[in-house]
Order: structure tokens, then sequence, then C-alpha cells
């Protein structure tokens, strides 16, 4: 058999400069001068296996003729030729091929490639041994394999691992992360609201060299063509194609209607000065990024919570910082006035809760609860509460008689509930829902003639399984002593934080129940959690003014009669 040359065949969209036509068509199994045959060489599918993990992983393996698909930064994808695909569903015919450097190839190059197979954070590649041989070029690449998302099941992606792969009429659950990754969810595809058990994937817009898109959660995309791949525990889609992108808008919270009376309750997101507190361990800002921040605070307040008459706030340095906030929403909207108020509380990095009291309401005192409260974790007493509960006992200028209790939290958050200090962390929130359970049944025997509110970060779902550590039902099983007013919320609304697409809830209102059939709405302030991280510091937008949207309870006055 003569050695065929370049000039030899011409297939219609297919060029080869060497003799591998014989096997881009038939396999490997095909003896050919130069080569020993199949014995050498695998093909992708052989090597991705049925499995999570690659039957020949730690092993180093040969693949001839295969497609460049797609390049990224420090590597390529290759994809089996559709003439040589064992077209079994549970296996993928794409690979990820590591060069640790942008290789010089295009999507197109017929390939060979040999290397060591790996398990990197389970994506199955080929770390390549020296470089990849050229040995042809195709015009057309493989068809995009279609994905039902809805129809696959959790976690089963595996068989389209490394592959060209279509989605359809996607809703992002998470908005753009700040390395422009964004989340999707393929089980809740009707709203942004996603929950634990539902399957995720992340879409990376620049992930092969494609632009870098901004997303927003919410956003609807019509079409995803793109790579299918895995990293650091969950898949993602490096597209090449977006298409029929519907963006989301964002809304401000219903005006307040006369004779209402408005709660709020902001998590300002670590609302650091510009001075190093000495006994802190404080961040400082500089004085531009410091008055980014507080405009995209105060604009916030202003323009989406519009003007709540009182606001518990956390995550905020001190009362001079709060002075500055409240400056600021002045000179935003003049007609709008805020009086700070704010204890230290024990926090290592200076971080506190406080309340901004509007023109309309008259601040009777301020008392803060549990600062020196103590528990026991191996023998040694510890601080119970970093951000003890801070109560301010007010009532509405038009109403003077009507009193008020607003009772500001910051649980401890769940950041090291699975690490090494797990038992303790745990052991502290439920020590701290226990002192907070007591703090509202002492106001419920002692103050019989206030009308309580409890608002603020509860850094836990309530009502869900979620948080499964001991101590989780405090709230449930007595809430006979409070109404959760977040229950007036639709269910598929009804979130203020999102964290690796998932939504959930850690803001919220409670009130005394005496009142509650009083309360005509309860809503959150949308287009901070929904809102790119990249926009943090952006001082052209109010969006993404903290990682948590506020959460606005309105009071029917006149519903409240004289004496409750």
């Amino acid at each position: 058999m003569n050695k065929p040359t370049k000039n030899s065949h011409r297939f219609p969209g297919i060029f080869f400069k060497k003799a591998c036509l014989l096997r881009f068509l038939f396999g490997t199994g095909v003896l050919i001068s130069g080569f020993s045959g199949s014995a050498d060489f695998k093909e992708i599918y052989q090597i991705q296996g049925k499995g999570d993990c690659s039957p020949f992983k730690g092993r180093t393996v040969f693949l001839k003729d295969n497609i460049v698909t797609a390049i990224s930064k420090n590597g390529f994808f290759i994809q089996t030729p559709p003439q040589r695909s064992d077209n079994n569903p549970e296996t993928s015919d794409g690979i990820f091929v590591y060069t640790k450097e942008k290789p010089k190839l295009k999507a197109g190059d017929i390939v060979d490639v040999k290397g060591r197979v790996k398990e990197f954070y389970n994506l199955t590649e080929i770390s390549i041994h020296g470089k990849p041989v050229i040995k042809g070029r195709i015009k057309s690449l493989p068809e995009f394999t279609a994905i039902d998302l809805l129809a696959t099941e959790k976690n089963n992606l595996e068989k389209f691992e490394g592959m060209l792969v279509s989605i359809q009429n996607l809703r992002l659950t998470a908005p753009s992360d700040r390395f422009g990754e964004a989340w999707i969810s393929y089980t809740r595809k009707k709203t942004p609201k996603s929950s634990y058990s539902d399957v995720r994937i992340k879409i990376d817009p620049d992930g092969i060299g494609s632009k870098n898109l901004i997303f927003f959660s919410g956003t609807e995309i019509g079409s995803v063509k793109g790579v299918l791949s895995y990293s650091y525990g969950s898949y993602k889609i490096l597209p090449v194609q977006i298409s029929g992108i519907k963006k989301r808008a964002f809304s401000p919270v219903r005006k307040k209607r006369i004779n209402e009376f408005t709660a709020a309750s902001f998590n300002l997101y670590r609302m650091f000065d510009t001075e190093d507190a000495p006994d802190k361990k404080d961040p400082v800002y500089s004085g531009k990024k410091y008055q980014t921040f507080l405009r995209k605070r105060a604009g916030y307040i202003v323009k989406t919570l519009l003007c709540p008459d009182i606001i518990a706030v956390q995550e905020v340095e001190n009362i001079s910082t709060l002075e500055d906030l409240s400056k600021c929403i002045k000179v935003i909207s003049p007609k709008n006035s805020y009086k700070p108020f704010l204890i230290n509380g024990n926090d290592p990095s200076g971080m506190n809760i406080g309340f901004l009291a509007g023109s309309s309401v008259k601040v009777d005192s301020v008392v803060q609860y549990y600062k020196n409260s103590v528990f026991t974790w191996k023998s040694k007493k510890q601080i119970l509460f970093d951000r003890p509960p801070v109560a301010v006992f007010c009532h509405p200028e038009s109403r003077k008689k009507l009193n008020l209790a607003v009772i500001c939290v910051h649980l401890r958050s769940r950041i090291g509930i699975n690490s090494k200090d797990s038992l303790r962390i745990k052991l502290k929130r439920s020590k701290q829902l226990a002192y907070l359970l007591k703090l509202i049944n002492n106001f419920q025997d002692n103050y019989r003639n206030i009308n309580l509110i409890v608002t603020g970060d509860f850094n836990t779902v309530i009502h869900s399984s979620y948080f499964p550590e001991q101590g989780r039902n405090y709230i449930r099983e007595h809430n006979h002593l409070l109404f959760n007013a977040n229950s007036l919320i639709q269910n598929e609304k009804r979130y203020s934080f999102i964290y690796r697409g998932e939504s959930t809830c850690f803001d919220y209102m409670f009130i005394s129940k005496n009142i509650a059939d009083c309360v005509s709405k309860v809503q959150f302030g949308r287009g901070n959690c929904d809102s790119p991280e990249l926009l943090k510091n952006n001082p052209a937008t109010n969006l993404r003014a903290s990682d948590h949207d506020a959460v606005v309870m309105y009071l029917d006055l006149k519903c409240i009669g004289e004496g409750r």
C-alpha cells in the first residue's frame, strides 16, 4: 500500500497532512505503518469509562486523531470523531488535556496526544507529555449534544464531561461571583430562588476565551453552547455561544402608605472606616473605598428601601461610621434624617450592630444584653456573643402611646461549621439561640405593654432542616411568643442571601402576636444578593451595596388600637 501524502485525498471539510485518515474514520484498531496497533492507543470513551473515576487513572495513554474542540489558558479539550464514537450514552466522548500553558492550537485541529490520566478534583484529564502532534484539520466540529437538565439525574453529568453540549431555556439562580462565574439551577427554572437540594451547575463565560459577561440572578438565557467541564465540586459549562439573554430588572419596595410604620433590617456588609482600631483586627479602607461604600448603602436605603422609619443594622464598625452613613442619606434625600445608635460589642474585627432611627421615631432608650455572657468549652469560659443583642425602646411620633421595642440580633455565622472546630461552633450557635429565647421570654413577662419586634441577621434558616445543630427548633417550638412575619412573603421570594447558587433566608422579622394581624406587608429590597460581586466597589450603581437583601415590614397603625 502506498503511503498517503497531503495531496492524496480530500474529504469535504477535512484536510490531513499525514496518514491518519483510516484511523480517523475507523478507529485505532486499524494497523497503519508507523504505529503498533490498538494495544498502544485508547479512545476517549475508554479513558472516561462509565463511572466518576477513570479506569486508567495513573496510567500513561496514547490518544490518536481526535478533534480539538476548545482552548483554555492551560490546556485544551478534545473529542472523538463521530464516526469512532461508541454511541454509548453512559460514556463521554470528550476529555480535557492539561498543558500548563495555553497551547498553540485551534478548534478543529486533529491531534495526537500522549499523557498520564489524572483526576484533578474529580475532573478526568490527560496531563500531557511533550506537545500535541497536529495531524490535520477539520472545518466543522462535532455537533453539540443537547442536554435536558430537568430529565438528567442529579450529579449524573459525568457522561457529558469534556464534550460539546447545548442547554436550552435557563434561568440563573445566582449572580456572577468574583471569578465571573454564575450558577444555574436546573431543578428550579421558574424563579431565581433555589434550595440546597436543587442540582446546580456553573456558567463560566470566559472559560475558553469568550467575552466575559456579568450576570444577575434571575437572568433568563435562551441557549448556551459550549464544553462541559468540572472543577471544585461543580459541573460548569464553558460557553462558545450564549443567546437569548433577558436581563433581570429590580424595583424598590412598596411606598409606605399613610398611617403605616416601617421597620427594616439591613446587614451593611463589613462597613468599616479609614482608621485602624488598635484593639481590633479591623480592615482599614481607603478614603475612596469608604466613600463608595457609604454612597452605595445610603443610595440603597433611599432608592430601594424608600427610607424606613427605623432600620436595625449589622456589620458596622462604630457610631462615627453610622453617623457618616446618616449624613450621606441626608445628602441624597434632604427630607429624610436619621439618628444613629450603637453600642460596642465583643467582635474581634470590630463589627457591631446598631440602629438608624428616622425623624418619625422617638427613641426613649437603647439597651445591650448579654455582653459579658459566657459558655464553657473544654473547661474554659468563652464569650458567648461577639455581637450582643441590642434593643431600642421607642414609639412613632404620631402614636406616642404605642410602645415598641426593636431587638437587633446578629448571631454566629456558619463559617467553620464543617471544620475541626465544628462542635464548638455548633454549641455556641445553639447557646446564642437559647439566650435569645430567654430574652424574648423576659420581654413577654416583664414588658406586657410593649410591642416587640425581633429582627436582624440570624445566620440560619428558621423552620428548615438545613440548620441541623442542637437548638435549631427554638424559634419554631416557641413561636407562640412571636409571629414570624417573613411567612407573609411568598415562598419563592423568601430569600435574602445567595451562596454557591443556593438562595436562602437569614434576615427575619418577628413581631408580638397581639399585633401580628396589623402587619400589612413584608418585603425584601432587591438588588444586593442577586447582583454580581464585581459591582460591590462600583460607585456608579447602588446594586450590590451588600451581600444581603434588607427586609422591610409594614405596620398598619390604624389597625393597632390604643394600649396595644
